[in-house]
């Protein structure tokens, strides 16, 4: 399987770059690099933060529902709000400045 996914990204990679160009294809080749080394683990992180109690019980054993939707709203609106106050405040400070903080 592991072989089979190298070959498929090769021939895209060689098709974007007869496609799009070498600059393109580069990119693309970086992209698709970095997708590959970083391992998704949100569903493992769903199901240790779902697990009920008889299953694990020093869990945090959230209702699916909480971690799912209110746990995502809540950090959508956190960041609308820290852009928010970033557009307010911080307007004519430099990132290199903000980030000193």
């Amino acid at each position: 399987m592991c072989i089979a996914s190298a070959i498929a990204a090769l021939i895209g990679t060689f098709g974007v770059e007869r496609t799009f160009g070498r600059e393109i294809a580069m990119v693309n080749a970086y992209r698709m690099l970095t997708h590959m080394a970083q391992p998704d683990i949100r569903q493992t992180t769903f199901i240790f933060y779902t697990d009920p109690a008889s299953l694990y019980p020093r869990g945090p054993n959230l209702d699916p529902f909480f971690y799912s939707a209110v746990l995502g709203t809540v950090a959508r609106g956190s960041a609308l709000i820290g852009v928010a106050a970033y557009r307010t405040f911080l307007r004519d400070w430099s990132f290199r400045s903000v980030y000193r903080l």
